[in-house]
């Protein structure tokens, strides 16, 4: 029976540890926002080279 109590006694620390945790963390918004694909790097094709071939508009 101990053993059974020993168990017990150890997952609620765990659970009471997590919450612990989770309520120290702290959110950063700009941080969340910086690590969306809106700010990813993007590929410009550059203006100096002549391109002979044009936009086929139809």
């Amino acid at each position: 029976m101990t053993v059974g109590l020993e168990i017990i006694g150890l997952n609620l620390i765990n659970i009471k540890m997590k919450n612990q945790n989770e309520k120290s963390k702290k959110n950063n918004p700009m941080a969340k926002d910086l690590r969306t694909p809106k700010y990813k790097q993007k590929t410009i094709k550059s203006k100096k080279i002549y391109n002979r071939k044009k936009k086929s508009s139809i």
